[in-house]
């Protein structure tokens, strides 16, 4: 997230340019520079920030302790939304490097038991071919003490 201020005469715009996972628009947020800064708290306006413009806390009537309490909840529910936003944009991206790690796993799993059956058919092969072998040794060894035999 990025912030850039603007001074227009008394009032400051903060201007947000979200992060790509909250697809938010940009948000600017005008504060009226006369306003006790005690009372805003730096925590609330970055976590305002990033709610959509109709979701963001109005600045309160300092003369109203329920006007002050409302917005500092608002403040306070606005961070935990941002901070929950953020949980779950990181657990959708983990989301989608296990999804990825599966396809790999599943694809070295084929590729394993190709191997295996590969490996199954030549070791039947050679089997075979090691009795075909010994028999035509054993033939040949055969006919070679026939011919000493008749020579």
């Amino acid at each position: 997230m990025s912030m850039t201020k603007e001074f227009n005469g008394s009032y400051v715009a903060l201007t947000c340019h979200g992060p790509l996972y909250l697809r938010a628009p940009v948000h600017t947020v005008w504060l009226h520079v006369s306003a006790p800064r005690h009372h805003l708290g730096a925590h609330c306006i970055n976590a305002a920030i990033v709610l959509p413009s109709r979701y963001q806390p109005l600045l309160p009537c300092q003369a109203l302790k329920e006007s002050v309490q409302v917005y500092k909840d608002h403040c306070k529910m606005a961070k935990e939304f941002h901070k929950v936003k953020t949980e779950i944009a990181l657990l959708e991206d983990r989301k989608k490097e296990l999804i990825a790690e599966l396809m790999e796993d599943e694809k070295a799993s084929v590729e394993i038991a190709r191997l295996e059956e590969e490996f199954r058919v030549l070791s039947e092969e050679n089997r075979t071919l090691v009795k075909v072998h010994s028999q035509r040794l054993e033939t040949l060894r055969v006919l070679s003490q026939k011919r000493q035999g008749s020579s």
